[in-house]
């Protein structure tokens, strides 16, 4: 992902930042930190899951806007928006199916969300090779947003995706960066009028 930033020109240092794992030892985490962008700050994250007894990983990058005032609780819910897909042809009405539309479900920023075209056009073209990208925003302080991009679990699949695909839907569709951008820079407009 650092390479990735800096092949675009921007000024992008990896730190380590002292934080509490969910073991509750002290460690400290890298993140990527960002100058003169509307997202400031990069995390990694993974998480363990199970699923019909399989254990396995999931792991997805934490975007971060750091506003410049504190949103109010009614401003806060404004900004929460996750992706919905819409699929047809599924089996009993609730498993498999192609997907053929994105829309965004929450408030406000799920409207405004829903109105960008090109936002939802990227994301139906990472359909094709990422499957639901399951994208989730939410306030995770008054002035903090976390935009949490596509989920990606087996490392092989990603190798595969970057030897098979183009390397702009790689990017685009992996780490999620472009996206996220345009989601930041929504949410700070929503923040200044709110």
């Amino acid at each position: 992902m650092l390479s990735y930033l800096h092949s675009l020109g921007m000024d992008a240092l990896l730190v380590e930042e002292a934080t509490v794992d969910r073991f509750g030892m002290n460690i400290n985490e890298p993140i990527i930190q960002l100058s003169g962008q509307s997202i400031n700050r990069i995390r990694l994250a993974s998480t363990d899951f199970i699923s019909c007894g399989i254990m396995g990983n999931v792991s997805r990058f934490y975007y971060e806007v750091l506003l410049d005032k504190e949103l109010s609780r009614k401003s806060s819910q404004q900004i929460h928006a996750k992706t919905k897909s819409i699929k047809d042809k599924k089996s009993l009405g609730l498993f498999g199916g192609r997907i053929v539309g994105i829309n965004w479900v929450g408030h406000e920023l799920a409207e405004i969300l829903n109105h960008d075209s090109e936002i939802t056009e990227i994301l139906l073209d990472c359909t094709k090779s990422m499957g639901d990208p399951e994208f989730q925003i939410q306030t995770e302080l008054p002035s903090k947003v976390k935009i949490l991009g596509p989920r990606f679990t087996e490392p092989q699949r990603i190798m595969d995706l970057l030897a098979a695909e183009s390397k702009e839907r790689f990017e685009r569709c992996v780490f999620g960066y472009g996206i996220c951008d345009k989601i930041s820079k929504h949410i700070r407009e929503l923040a200044v009028i709110s």
